[in-house]
């Protein structure tokens, strides 16, 4: 399964674990009163003042409580719902995503919505993606909106519109017609510019759909592996779980929430759109812990990247699946920058970044992985620290100190490179270089002051153009 996401800003998000995504509903009507942030319509409230603070409280304890995204939506899309105006809804959610996006510039902030305007408003708000139900059904522009901003985006099955989809939904074989629905939606969404490592999926779980269709669907989850995508799931406190177990109410449905997640989480599913993000991540986490074993753990090893021809940032996206299917799990991926040319300075600038992942391999054999990754990439090795489509290099692995004609870990001259020291910081700052018994972060503080570009942050003055990718 696919677990790499691109988001607005070119930022990367990894999945090595089951992340959880905190529902913000700034509604009066969502099924799920707890998670409402608005008490009546905004004629009845006067302002959406109230609403706007509820909805900042919701989500700093989502993200105390480990959330790694939020998902804020302004229409409720239960079943028998009826939609709110796009200008209710965009008034609704725009005011959160804009200050949540200053309090917490580190969240990836997903709008909920299926209009192609207000994805527009959301994104130019701050939201990093966009959580259409419809899968790119109800407004097909939508698709122009996320490619032209570059956001990343959930394509959802869903048996029809909120307000008559639970009216007697029908399926021959609802797995097979979700998987189909979701991989031509797919392919709608490339035609239109989205790249595929900025979707997810999500097979819509409770849209459309029988109790018996959402446990068939949840059955057959890794069935949907096959579509490359990281995978979404959404059930929680919904009412198959109510009827499953006797629950009538949505405020008894927790534990039942919780079996889905861990069961999913057993699986390799990507994230879990949930209310409660500390039990669910805790059930997650226990059951990532009861599945790991030991003896397969690999080794973690730190890898810089760089590009400076072409399509950079396909080069450097495709170059993050090839070594997550060839070198080993993705752990962390630093955000991209851009900075000028080291060593041979008449060239093109470079996008460089940082990546640890976990592997299987001694250094010797990832190093041959990395040089096979580079020549399928077109790497042409001509003039040295000339231009290249992909440069793959080992900094880090583990505490081990090699030096060999082709290999030197530590690499040999990654304390004078800002735009290796600072991603790397910002991935695992407290990552101690085995030479000099010293913290990466303390390493680039003391570069950046010989260098005269000592700001606050772990990758601070790595942007030698100033320009952030």
């Amino acid at each position: 399964m696919r677990s790499i996401l691109r988001l607005k800003d070119n930022r990367i998000m990894t999945f090595s674990r089951m992340e959880m995504m905190g529902i913000i509903n700034v509604t009066p009507d969502s099924f799920y009163a707890d998670s409402r942030t608005m008490s009546g319509s905004a004629e009845e409230d006067g302002s959406h003042a109230k609403a706007v603070q509820n909805a900042l409280s919701l989500a700093q304890r989502h993200i105390l409580e480990g959330a790694r995204m939020i998902d804020i939506g302004g229409e409720s899309t239960r079943p028998g719902s009826s939609p709110v105006s796009q200008e209710e809804e965009i008034a609704r959610i725009c005011p959160v995503i804009g200050q949540l996006r200053k309090a917490h510039p580190e969240v990836i902030i997903s709008a909920d919505t299926y209009r192609a305007e207000t994805a527009a408003a959301a994104i130019e708000a701050g939201a990093d993606m966009i959580n259409d139900i419809s899968g790119l059904t109800f407004e097909p522009e939508l698709a122009d909106v996320v490619a032209r901003e570059g956001a990343a985006i959930v394509l959802m099955h869903t048996g029809g519109r909120p307000k008559d989809m639970q009216q007697d939904p029908h399926y021959d074989n609802v797995v097979e017609e979700v998987y189909a629905f979701l991989d031509r939606q797919i392919e709608f969404a490339l035609s239109r510019g989205i790249g595929r490592d900025q979707i997810m999926i999500d097979m819509g779980i409770g849209f459309g759909k029988t109790r018996e269709h959402n446990l068939a669907l949840l059955r057959n989850i890794g069935t949907f592996d096959d579509l490359g995508c990281p995978h979404l799931l959404a059930v929680s406190r919904k009412s198959f779980i109510g009827s499953t177990l006797g629950r009538e109410e949505a405020k008894e449905r927790l534990s039942g929430t919780l079996a889905v997640t861990a069961f999913a989480a057993e699986r390799g599913v990507a994230a879990a759109r949930v209310h409660d993000v500390k039990e669910n991540l805790d059930a997650a986490r226990m059951t990532e812990a009861l599945m790991e074993d030991p003896a397969k753990r690999g080794s973690k090893a730190v890898v810089a990247f760089g590009t400076n021809m072409g399509d950079r940032l396909r080069y450097i996206h495709r170059a993050l699946e090839l070594m997550e299917r060839k070198a080993g799990r993705l752990l962390a991926v630093s955000d991209i920058i851009e900075t000028k040319a080291y060593g041979y300075t008449d060239q093109d600038d470079f996008l460089n970044g940082a990546v640890m992942i976990d592997t299987k391999y001694t250094p010797r054999q990832l190093l041959d992985v990395l040089h096979e990754i580079e020549a399928e990439l077109d790497r042409v090795r001509l003039i040295r620290w000339g231009p290249r489509t992909i440069d793959l290099d080992i900094i880090f692995f583990e505490d081990q100190i090699i030096d060999e004609e082709d290999l030197h870990i530590p690499h040999i001259d990654f304390r004078n490179r800002l735009f290796v020291m600072g991603p790397i910081a910002q991935i695992a700052p407290d990552l101690v270089d085995p030479r000099s018994g010293r913290k990466i972060c303390d390493l680039l503080q003391e570069l950046q002051q010989m260098s005269g570009t000592e700001e606050e942050g772990p990758d601070a003055g790595v942007e030698e153009t100033g320009k952030r990718e």
